[in-house]
This record gives structure tokens, C-alpha cells and sequence, in this order.
């Protein structure tokens, strides 16, 4: 009996091992400082500026579209993301749950970040 329950148990952990291999493998591998860059462009903002404690509008908006791309579509943490745009990590936690509301409730905001997905991916298809 002790053999079938450490047969079982070796069995669930390969499929979990598998598990976290195929979800970290449909990620794309893009750099953080890359998505920064091309986010700037796209919203018109200077890098310090995005780095810096301002909180416009616009400059807090783009903070929150990186924050989101990044945790969708890499493997980078919240601490990492944190990190590269100079902030805390429940910092980011705000700025993920806040696209994520607006891309559920306005078709407006939905439009506006698969502009953004294209411009960011497309951008990084040319470059590399």
C-alpha cells in the first residue's frame, strides 16, 4: 500500500512539474526594459517620467498597461515588474486590477490595449 501512495504521489508531482513547464512555456520572453521602452512610445512619455513618482494620468495609465501586459504575457512577478518601473509590488497588484476592470466593463479601454499588445509585439517582431 505505502508503494502505490509514493507511485501516486511521484505521479502527481511530474504533472505538476509539467504543468508549470507548459504554462512558463506559452510566455513570451520579451524584456522587461523592452515592454518599458516601446510603452513610452506609445504613450508619448519619457522614460524618467514613467520612472519617476509622478502620478498624472497619462503617466500612471501607461504604468497600468505595463503592469498587466507583463503578468498576461511573461513570466516576470510582480516584484520584478515593481522593480523595473521603481515601485512596490501592491503597487503593481493596484495597477493589474485596475486594467483589469477596465478592459471587462469598457469596449473603449479593451480597444485601446490590443492597440497597445500590437504595438508592443510588433515592435519587438521588427527588432528581433
Amino acid at each position: 500500500m505505502e508503494k502505490v501512495i509514493e507511485k501516486i504521489d511521484n505521479v502527481v508531482l511530474a504533472l505538476n512539474d509539467l504543468k508549470t513547464i507548459l504554462n512558463n512555456h506559452n510566455k513570451k520572453k520579451f524584456d522587461i526594459d523592452y515592454i518599458i521602452d516601446r510603452s513610452c512610445i506609445f504613450f508619448a512619455i519619457e522614460k524618467e517620467l514613467l520612472l519617476s513618482h509622478d502620478r498624472k494620468k497619462n503617466v500612471s495609465d501607461c504604468r497600468s498597461y505595463i503592469v498587466y501586459y507583463c503578468r498576461l504575457n511573461t513570466n516576470y512577478s510582480y516584484m520584478q515588474i515593481a522593480d523595473a518601473l521603481n515601485r512596490d509590488h501592491s503597487n503593481m497588484i493596484h495597477h493589474y486590477n485596475k486594467m483589469d476592470g477596465l478592459i471587462q466593463w469598457s469596449a473603449e479601454d479593451k480597444i485601446k490595449y490590443k492597440q497597445y499588445v500590437s504595438f508592443v509585439e510588433l515592435g519587438f517582431n521588427k527588432e528581433f
